[in-house]
Parts: C-alpha cells; sequence; structure tokens
C-alpha cells in the first residue's frame, strides 16, 4: 500500500534488468540505491552509478530535488561510465585539494560540489590559460568562468588547475640569480609579493629590498621573459612556490664557414634568427650563407627559433655556422591557379629536401616522382609546368641556391605561366560577373581549394575563408539548382570542422541545419545521398558529445546506417561510412554499457580498415575502441592491440599532418595506461616523450590542448612519485599552469 508521498518508479541496469522501487521523496540518493539492492538481492545488481535525464543523481541529494515523477526510469550505469573530470583546487594559502565531479554540471554547481566535499567556501574561480602574443611568447593570463556554463564548455578534460581567486593576496616566490657560467651554482632570493602588484613595482622590490638590479638580467618564467612592466605578477603567471629566473647576459662566440671567430654578447632570450642578423652586419660573406645553419656540435642543426636560453648555452659556447646541403621546400599544387578547371581536383602539397646545388629542372623531376601515379598526366606534353616563389617564374637553368630558395620557402606548381595567368584572371572574372551561375561555381570551387590547404596545413585563416567562399556560393545557388544539395553539405562539412577546431556551439547547429536542407532536397535513389546522410550523421555525433544528449547520438547511429545501406560494395566512400558507423556504436556503448555496441564498433572499424590500405585515420578509431573494451573486460590483449594499431597509425601520418598530434596524443594515453597496468618505467618514458611532442604541435587555441597539457602534466608527476626526482615535479607544475 503507497503512501501518497510514495513514488514508483523503475531502475534499469545496463544490461536490460529492471526492478520497480517505492521510493519517497524526502529519502536520499544513497538510501535510494540501498532500495534497489535490496530489489535486486540475489541478482547480482550492483548501483555504483545512476542517472536521470542525463545527469548523474549525487548520493548526498534528495530524491525531490531531482523532480522524479511516478513511472520515471533511472539508469544504473557503471563507475568507468559515469562520466567525470578530475580537477585541482589551489587555495590562497598554497593548498591543493582534489575533487572529480560529472562533466555536466555547472560552475555554480562545482563551487556547492566543492563546498560539500571539501567544507571550502568558494566565491570567485578562474582558470589557467596561455596563449602566444604578436611576438610568438607565450602569455599566461586567468580565464573567468562563468556560473552559468557547463564545466564541459571550458574543455576540462583531465587534471586541470583552477584557482580562487577571490583568497589570493601574498605569496612567496624565488628569484634564482643565473649568471650563465658553467658550473656555477647561482644565489637564490627569498621574495614575497602580491599577485596584483605590476612587474615594474616587482622589479623595484628587488632593487630596494635585496640590491638586486634586474636592468641586468632577463627575468625568466617558464622560459618566457617576463618584459611588460604594466602587467601584474598574477597575469604573467606568478604562482606560490614558482622560482623566476633571472638570468644575465651570455658571452658567446661563433665560426663561419671561413673559419673566422666572432664574439657576441647577448641576452639569454634572444633568437638564433637574431644572432644571424648580427652576424650579416659583422661579415658580409655571411650574408650569402642563409641556407646554413648553426649547430653545437657540427652534426645537429639548430632551429632559427631556439633561444639561448632553450639552449642552455654558458659563458664561453662556441656556435658552429654549418653548410647544410640539402634544403626544405614546400610544394604546393596549382595553388596559384586562376582558372579552377586547372585544379583538376588534384590540389594538394608536399614537402621535399633537395640539395642545394640542385637545378629547378632537377626540382620539377624530384616533384615529379613524388606524385600519384593518377596524377603524372598532368605533367606530361603537351601540359607544360611552371614553377614559381612569391610570384616570381624560377628560371629552370639556374640552381636552387642561385634562385636564394631558403629552408620551409614555397614553390607554387602551376600549368599557365604567370604572365600569361594575369590577363585571364581578369578576362575570366569580366565572365563572372555576367554570369551569376559561373561564380558560384567558381567561389564553390574556391571554398574547396581553402578547405584542401586547412586540411594539410591547419591554417585557422583557410578553413574561415571556406566558409565565407561557400556562403557566398550558396548565397547565389537558386532553390532547384542540382548543385545546391552539395553546396549545402559542403557548408555544413566546413562548420564541423570549424567547431572541431573551435568548439563554437553555433557552428554544429549551423552544420546541422544545412545538412538536414541538403538531405530534404535530394532524391531517394540520388547517388549523392549516402553522403548528405553520413555528414548529418556526423554532425548529430559532434553535438552529442558537445551536449550529452543521446537522441543525438540515437540520430547519428540512424542516419549512419541508413548511409550504409545506400552505399554499394565497391565503393570508396564505404570504409568511411563503416568507420564514422563504428564511432557512434562505440559512443553509445559508453554511455549505456550494452556490450554488442562496442562488439559492432570494433566489427566495422576492422571491415573499414580490410577495404582500403593502410589508414591513420581508421586505425586511430579502431585502436580507440580496443582502449574502450579494455576499460571495460580488462584483457590485457585489447591494450596490446591498442598500442600496436595506434604505432601503425602514428607512422602512416605525414609529420605535418594536422591528426598527427591526437595520434601522438592517444599513443602517450596508452602507454601511460599499460604502465599503470604492468609498472613497466619504459612505458611511462614513452609517454612523457611523445606528450611533449604533442604539446609542440597543438595549437594554443586547440580545445583539446588543456587535456593534452593535463594528461602531460600528470605522467611527469607519475615518474615524480615511482622515482622521486623533484625535477619530474617541478615539470609537473610547470606544464599544469
Amino acid at each position: 500500500m503507497q503512501t501518497p508521498t510514495t513514488i514508483h518508479i523503475t531502475a534499469r541496469t545496463f544490461t536490460g534488468k529492471s526492478f520497480p522501487i517505492d521510493v519517497e521523496p524526502t529519502h536520499t540518493v544513497d538510501e535510494l540505491k540501498a532500495l534497489i539492492l535490496a530489489a535486486g538481492q540475489g541478482k547480482h545488481v550492483k548501483v555504483p552509478g545512476l542517472e536521470y535525464k542525463g545527469h548523474e543523481l549525487r548520493d548526498t541529494r534528495r530524491v525531490d530535488h531531482y523532480g522524479l515523477a511516478a513511472n520515471d526510469v533511472l539508469h544504473i550505469v557503471p563507475p568507468s561510465k559515469v562520466p567525470k573530470i578530475a580537477l585541482e583546487l589551489v587555495r590562497e594559502d598554497g593548498s591543493v585539494f582534489d575533487i572529480t565531479v560529472s562533466s555536466g554540471i555547472t560552475v555554480a554547481k562545482l563551487k556547492e560540489e566543492i563546498d560539500i566535499e571539501e567544507n571550502i567556501a568558494v566565491r570567485q574561480l578562474k582558470l589557467v590559460n596561455s596563449q602566444r602574443d604578436g611576438d610568438g611568447e607565450e602569455v599566461v593570463t586567468l580565464l573567468e568562468v562563468q556560473d552559468d556554463k557547463a564545466i564541459s564548455e571550458y574543455s576540462l578534460e583531465g587534471q586541470k588547475v583552477l584557482v580562487d581567486v577571490s583568497a589570493l593576496s601574498v605569496i612567496d616566490i624565488l628569484v634564482s640569480v643565473d649568471d650563465r657560467i658553467e658550473d656555477a651554482e647561482g644565489s637564490r632570493i627569498g621574495v614575497v609579493v602580491r599577485l596584483d602588484q605590476t612587474m615594474g613595482s616587482f622589479k623595484e622590490l628587488l632593487l630596494n629590498r635585496h640590491s638586486f638590479h634586474c636592468a641586468e638580467h632577463s627575468l625568466i618564467l617558464n622560459g618566457h621573459e617576463l618584459k611588460d612592466d604594466e602587467q601584474t605578477l598574477g597575469d604573467l603567471g606568478v604562482v606560490r612556490g614558482c622560482t623566476v629566473h633571472a638570468v644575465a647576459a651570455v658571452q658567446f662566440s661563433v665560426v663561419t664557414l671561413a673559419g673566422k671567430y666572432y664574439g657576441f654578447t647577448l641576452k639569454a632570450t634572444r633568437r638564433i634568427s637574431y644572432i644571424r642578423k648580427l652576424l650579416r652586419e659583422v661579415d658580409a660573406d655571411v650574408g650569402d650563407q642563409d641556407d646554413c645553419a648553426f649547430s653545437l656540435d657540427g652534426v645537429h642543426m639548430l632551429l632559427e627559433s631556439h633561444t639561448l636560453w632553450d639552449l642552455n648555452i654558458y659563458f664561453g659556447t662556441a656556435f658552429i655556422l654549418k653548410d647544410r646541403r640539402f634544403i626544405t621546400l614546400f610544394i604546393q599544387y596549382f595553388g596559384l591557379a586562376s582558372n579552377f578547371h586547372e585544379r583538376l581536383g588534384m590540389k594538394f602539397d608536399d614537402k621535399i629536401s633537395i640539395d642545394g646545388s640542385a637545378s629547378l629542372d632537377d626540382l620539377r623531376a624530384q616533384i615529379l616522382g613524388t606524385v600519384p601515379s593518377s596524377a603524372k598526366w598532368i605533367f606530361q606534353p603537351p601540359n607544360q609546368v611552371y614553377l614559381s616563389h612569391r610570384r616570381r617564374p624560377l628560371d629552370g637553368t639556374r640552381t636552387i641556391r642561385e634562385e636564394r630558395l631558403k629552408c620551409g620557402d614555397v614553390v607554387d606548381i602551376t600549368l599557365l605561366p604567370l604572365e600569361r595567368r594575369i590577363p585571364e584572371e581578369v578576362e575570366e572574372r569580366e565572365q563572372m560577373d555576367s554570369d551569376i551561375s559561373l561564380l558560384a561555381a567558381h567561389l564553390s570551387h574556391l571554398g574547396g581549394g581553402y578547405y584542401a590547404r586547412f586540411e594539410r596545413l591547419a591554417d585557422l585563416a583557410d578553413l574561415e575563408n571556406a566558409i565565407t567562399m561557400e556562403q557566398q556560393a550558396l548565397a547565389l545557388t537558386p532553390d532547384g539548382h542540382p548543385d545546391k544539395p552539395a553546396r549545402l553539405t559542403a557548408l555544413g562539412f566546413s562548420y564541423d570542422t570549424r567547431f572541431e577546431r573551435l568548439g563554437d556551439l553555433a557552428d554544429i547547429e549551423n552544420a546541422i541545419t544545412a545538412e538536414m536542407q541538403a538531405l530534404a532536397l535530394t532524391q531517394d535513389g540520388h547517388p549523392d545521398k549516402p553522403g548528405h546522410l553520413i555528414a548529418l550523421g556526423c554532425s548529430y555525433y559532434m553535438r552529442f558529445e558537445r551536449l550529452g544528449d543521446l537522441a543525438d547520438l540515437e540520430n547519428a547511429i540512424t542516419t549512419e546506417t541508413q548511409a550504409l545501406a545506400l552505399t554499394l560494395d565497391g565503393h570508396p566512400d564505404k570504409p568511411d561510412h563503416l568507420s564514422l558507423l563504428g564511432v557512434s556504436y562505440s559512443a553509445r556503448f559508453e554511455r549505456l554499457g550494452d556490450l554488442a555496441d562496442l562488439e559492432n564498433a570494433i566489427t566495422t572499424q576492422q571491415q573499414a580498415l580490410a577495404l582500403t590500405s593502410d589508414n591513420p585515420d581508421y586505425l586511430s578509431l579502431l585502436g580507440a575502441s580496443y582502449s574502450t573494451r579494455f576499460e571495460r573486460l580488462g584483457d590485457l590483449a585489447d591494450l596490446e592491440n591498442v598500442i600496436t594499431t595506434q604505432q601503425q597509425a602514428l607512422a602512416l601520418a605525414p609529420d605535418d599532418h594536422p591528426a598527427k598530434p591526437a595520434h601522438l596524443a592517444d599513443l602517450s594515453t596508452s602507454y601511460s595506461a599499460r604502465f599503470k597496468r604492468l609498472g613497466d618505467l619504459t612505458d611511462l618514458e614513452n609517454a612523457i616523450t611523445m606528450g611533449q611532442r604533442v604539446l609542440v604541435l597543438t595549437p594554443n587555441d586547440h580545445r583539446h590542448r588543456p587535456a593534452r597539457v593535463s594528461n602531460h602534466s600528470g605522467n611527469y608527476y607519475a615518474r615524480f612519485k615511482r622515482l622521486g626526482d623533484p625535477t619530474d615535479l617541478e615539470n609537473a607544475i610547470m606544464t599544469a599552469k
């Protein structure tokens, strides 16, 4: 007999078992779990987590807090499947508290959780954010988080440092005085500062209280010079216990190709490129040696972006100017073509290393050797291939060095010489002004070219240009035009890509709208319909990842299944469709815990890989599914398969490919997981090595950078706990900042 306040609900396990429960609104979630355990007695029921309408229920909350009603269904979720984020809260006194919360809660709820779990009243939270200024220097700031935003909107994945800025006041730091003299220990000055004081006042404090003259030193924190006297210490990234390095000017010498020695004294933050500039001023012969590189050992070449601080240069170090015989050029195919038909669907980019004494004809021959066999006909008569650099024609009889090409220069390949291309551009533009259809087609193809270059070089400006061109092309395309669905899908795909890069929810909404319009305009039986379906499915999946709405994931699986059913065997897109469906199956397993979904994911991804030559993306996705099954079942063979597939994916991805950081990050995570399972220190070393490469290749504005920074910091901390080396602990802290 139910009391008037009793609510009749159903608890359902991830395997489909259901248990009727009578609960009172005043019961806590913990008491509700006890009722479920009692109802499932003898049926091996465990209740590690509960979800209601996609939201995790907290043990300390009452049932009526979540608004449960009669006949509602609660889902029993395995602990490994409840989305969690581990955070660190740094207090004004330097103490650190760890807390693990659901990724979907708001910042306001996070403050409540901190109050409940740690008995700490938090008024304001900010998170550490780093970006580069116009000079390429890293600037660390504190980014304010809004109470009404979900913490998932800030892309916090894994460990992240949060600061209770409402309590920050006075902290102590160290100033390490380093005169860059080998074997000198230097000295340390303990300083008490306020985070709201400016850099200028900090320098005055050092002079007045410690008689230390900052004008004679560079102040460096985390490898970056603190230059702006108007910025506050807090804005510059100073935190309790950190070390600011005061580095004196460095005296060193340079040995030229002719054996001449030149001495210099420079700030430790000066770059190799600046040394080259000074060397040109004192030795005219060096001006003709731009293709030569600086070296410390005569073998390994130094990057122009290296600073003296990066290289740990001490008093008396000698740089060697080394003849670099081979230089690397970037090749851009048809990037300057005025007529989009010249591209012939073959716009791709490459890079080539070649002897600087080789001729341009030799370069042309080497380029031909790298072109896919299906495109070699473009380079055969009657076609003529022209090389240019910054719109300057390159003479085939001259050498690369005579043309003053340097490492990193871009060589453009076209079928028309420059003097013919310019008048043709004018003529074509005049024709397009009177032919809207031709102009729309040109804009659409131009957008595709920008997008292709973004895929290769990851320059966000190319993606922005692609979206602009595609929007303009679509505006000129009337309803009923046969190309309108394809142009809608292309625009939707570009929106998807920008959402992946920047995380703006408006982009994914625009993508879904465009792709739904494309699908509505496409008749059954049209050969493009599978492509429109798969594009819409991908967008549904990305929105599910962001918002967690299970309906989006179900829509993704439905549309991707329809696309696969309409894709004939032997069609070149079939591997893609299989792989994407596998990703969605894997996500549904993560959400609902049905092992059949995970098995379907692995099967479809294996089929995708079997239908094509080795593909790094397919390998990476299959590795992710193996990883999920390892987390569920604990079978070490799955973890070994993860590492094998990820190693293959990494080997197949070109060094300059935008996906390279993701492959490195995946492999680093897997090495870390195997270290935790087996304890082999080699795995942890590999994880750290991979993590270092990941952070170098990941842009500061990338939405996954915070997670990758966190993982790398965690690996340093794991090695510190294993070996006790304080350097690892310092690296862990500095990386997290």
